[in-house]
């Protein structure tokens, strides 16, 4: 041991002569001449050590304590990782680490004005979105969600079963997100910048209400391979967090919202959320658009650039209807808007992210049926908010019919507007994903381990964090499930 690191050592030492009642936990050794970063205890050969760095000590009210890594992975000698002072008298239990029992202790839960500071620069809207719930009631959606698993839930082995799928993991467990992969396929990405963004700000939010979600082990898969994972599933999978509920293990969740109110890199902000919001409800106010009565009495459909290729469009160019209007040409989503109906239909995928605009708008939206569906249709009942069509379209000449009873017709376009603008609030997605992850957790037949080895998640995380080295798993650790079909099958 160097003469820095000694001096080091002896402060640390100093500081508890000083304060009797602190003990002092060092893992590593800080050294001053290295910005304050701690040195490893000495090692052999290819030997590794759990570092800490940046510690500092308690306030000047005398407590017992110990340092935490943020980040406890292990690493080479010199390598660093920051820590913080914890108070041992508000710790909760002993972590496991990698699912094996651990004697170092948990970090506490955040203190309210620990959660409000990180977004002071968004203080305004914090303190609303605090405040605001959904006057929507979720649970029928949940339900429906996490039917498969209502009754007997699902194991820790059923979840790591998923490494035979190109999937990422989320722990939550000791007030930390931290994630891995496992292949997964780096053109979706922004979805999960997306996703990770509602999980952290449902979680934020949760515990400055004094109410925090409980830990939860979950996998992930952001790309739209939910449609064929009833053809490549094995029994009684754990739940797949996917855009769309597909039948077997698929969980509908809000990834792909940032298309709508974030960026297409998939960053997301309280302030760009709302500024997008209030472009969306923009659409349906005067003299923008006129009043439901007064707008073209046709139901419109685009399909530019070849899209009509996808699921069952083509079959929508070869009806003929006054009442249609179908185009390949594309069409600024405003003027969508200025027609009295609207046609949903799904792509090659068994969704469309059209459904997003569509519930923004003033209209009657004819929707194609489809195994495949996303969180929120649930929330919508057939025939009173929109109406249904059959998949190959043949019924909709005569479900067009609809627009012909003019006060039918209105009251169903301001039903599902009103609806849909509720919906799609950040309040109301935070609300689902909050009820969506407490009803996970209380399925979860064991007790989240903790993983100190993934790196951990902090907002807004760019696309090189979820693609780095660090957050990839061996493949050594994949066990396929006995009864995986690892056939081929439609590829989205």
């Amino acid at each position: 041991m160097g003469t820095t690191p000694v001096v080091a050592l002896v402060s640390f030492v100093f500081a508890a002569m000083i304060f009797p009642a602190i003990h002092v936990v060092i893992v590593g050794v800080v050294s001053p001449s290295d910005g304050g970063k701690a040195a490893s205890p000495a090692v052999s050969g290819q030997q590794r050590a759990p570092i800490l760095a940046h510690a500092t000590l308690p306030p000047s009210k005398a407590m017992p304590f110990v340092a935490i890594a943020n980040d406890s992975r292990s690493l080479p000698l010199g390598s660093s990782r920051e820590i913080q002072i914890v108070d041992l008298d508000s710790l909760s239990q002993t972590a496991q680490v990698d699912g094996k029992p651990n004697s170092m202790q948990v970090a506490p839960s955040k203190t309210q004005k620990d959660i409000d500071s990180q977004f002071k620069d968004e203080a305004d809207l914090w303190k609303e979105l605090k405040a605001a719930r959904c006057a929507r009631d979720w649970t029928p959606a949940v339900k429906h969600e996490l039917a498969n698993w209502s009754e007997k839930g699902f194991t820790l082995q059923d979840v790591r079963y998923y490494c035979a799928k190109r999937v990422f993991r989320l722990s939550f467990v000791n007030n930390e997100m931290r994630v891995a992969r496992y292949g997964v396929d780096r053109k979706n990405i922004h979805r999960l910048i997306c996703g990770h963004w509602l999980i952290y700000m449902a979680i934020q939010r949760a515990a400055a209400m004094g109410n925090p979600i409980p830990p939860f082990e979950l996998n992930v898969q952001p790309g739209d391979a939910a449609f064929t994972t009833g053809r490549i599933q094995w029994k009684d999978a754990a739940p797949l967090l996917s855009n769309i509920k597909c039948g077997g293990a698929s969980v509908s969740f809000p990834l792909t919202i940032h298309d709508q109110f974030g960026t297409g890199f998939g960053t997301m902000s309280m302030t760009m959320y709302k500024e997008r919001y209030d472009t969306m409800l923009s659409w349906e106010e005067p003299p923008a658009m006129p009043p439901w009565l007064d707008k073209t009495p046709q139901a419109f459909f685009s399909s530019p650039r070849g899209s009509k290729l996808r699921g069952n469009r083509s079959a929508l160019f070869e009806l003929k209807s006054p009442a249609l209007h179908v185009t390949e040409e594309s069409t600024d989503i405003r003027e969508m808007a200025a027609y009295q109906g609207n046609i949903y239909a799904y792509g090659h995928c068994g969704w469309s992210r059209r459904i997003h605009e569509l519930a923004m708008m003033n209209t009657v939206v004819f929707m194609e049926h489809s195994a495949c569906r996303e969180y929120f249709h649930a929330m919508f009942e057939p025939d009173v908010d929109h109406v249904p069509v059959a998949e190959d379209f043949s019924d909709l000449p005569t479900k067009l019919e609809s627009l012909k009873d003019l006060k039918k017709a209105e009251e169903m376009a301001a039903k599902w507007f009103e609806k849909g603008k509720e919906l799609f609030s950040l309040a109301c997605v935070l609300d689902y994903v909050d009820a969506l992850l407490r009803e996970y957790a209380k399925l979860q037949k064991f007790e989240p381990p903790y993983h100190p080895t993934w790196p951990q998640y902090f907002p807004n995380e760019t696309h090189a964090f979820f693609t780095s080295n660090e957050t990839e798993l061996p493949k050594n650790t994949c066990e396929e499930p006995v009864m995986f079909k690892a056939k081929k099958s439609h590829k989205c």
